[in-house]
């Protein structure tokens, strides 16, 4: 699957309504929730959202400013360690930690992909002992 990272702090919003003009919700209407969802950090979408963001008028300005960065196909089993310790860094949302995690990695990537979901869930997790955790596995 494609990766985009999203360098800026906040949630970026996307539908893909318009590529399906028969797609209607229960009243007859073109659907207008939002579909999609780049969290800050590393995210995996389809081939046909990546190819819609890329193409869009207005994600093409982010693209441009680097407030998202295409990251193409990534296979974060054929990774390096330490590529895929920063990568693991860089991801804040659950379902890809989940993803990742049940791939074949070697064990420091597994154990800091573990460490990641914990502070994601646990927002009070202190801060400069997940940080050392964090710092002696990458």
């Amino acid at each position: 699957m494609p990766t985009i990272e999203n360098k800026t702090m906040s949630p970026i919003g996307y539908s893909l309504a318009h590529l399906d003009p028969t797609a209607r919700d229960e009243k007859g209407r073109l659907p207008r929730t939002v579909t999609g969802r780049l969290v800050p950090g590393m995210n995996e979408v389809s081939e046909e959202a990546a190819d819609y963001l890329r193409n869009h008028p207005v994600m093409k300005v982010k693209f441009e400013d680097e407030e998202l960065v295409f990251h193409g196909n990534v296979k974060i089993e054929r990774m390096s360690a330490r590529k895929a310790q920063n990568m693991v860094k860089k991801t804040f949302d659950l379902d890809t930690l989940y993803a990742w995690r049940d791939k074949k990695l070697p064990p420091t990537v597994k154990r800091l992909i573990d460490f990641q979901i914990n502070a994601i869930k646990d927002p009070d997790m202190k801060e400069e002992g997940y940080q050392r955790n964090v710092d002696r596995l990458g």
